[in-house]
């Protein structure tokens, strides 16, 4: 793919099992997980980006010009909406979810938990949704991600972009014990 075709900056956060990555990728699709879905690729190509690591995020950071990670690396991605594209992307999100059950899930995606909604049409099983296609990427709305090893490690956001072929735990009904 030529650089000229990659048309619009999208600023995104991505977790892998070592490091946190912050900055911005060059692409032709208006969303994070049409890009890590794109088999055309098998690189995320970042741009002025930080990488911070997930076992002590107060150390310094790394900074750079240019990266490239592994997509089958990336384990969850935070998307940060380019301007512009948030009308398009709320009717995509719209029109997405239209006719789909929604599924609070409990997922494990270590060093990650990850409780979000899952929207997915009626006729499917929750964990066929999920791991139809093994290294797909899939987004969760609603969502709460805590470290495993540092339960104070912990955010909520919007959405997240999670690599299906890295959950290792899938819960339907959960609650405290």
């Amino acid at each position: 793919m030529s650089m000229s075709t990659l048309s619009r900056r999208i600023a995104v956060e991505v977790y892998t099992a070592t490091s946190r990555i912050t900055g911005g990728i060059r692409t032709p699709h208006p969303h994070i997980r049409d890009e890590l879905n794109d088999p055309r690729l098998s690189l995320l190509i970042f741009h002025e980006m930080e990488v911070a690591a997930l076992s002590d995020l107060r150390a310094s950071r790394l900074t750079s010009g240019e990266a490239w990670l592994k997509k089958d690396e990336v384990l969850l991605a935070v998307p940060h909406n380019p301007k512009g594209t948030t009308s398009i992307l709320a009717q995509r999100t719209i029109e997405s979810r239209l006719g789909r059950n929604e599924h609070r899930l409990l997922l494990e995606v270590p060093p990650f938990r990850v409780v979000g909604n899952l929207y997915f049409t009626g006729k499917l099983q929750i964990q066929d949704t999920l791991w139809r296609d093994i290294g797909r990427f899939t987004s969760l709305s609603d969502v709460e991600v805590t470290s495993l090893a540092d339960p104070a490690i912990a955010f909520a956001i919007d959405e997240v972009v999670l690599n299906t072929g890295k959950v290792s735990m899938l819960c339907t009904q959960f609650g405290a014990a």
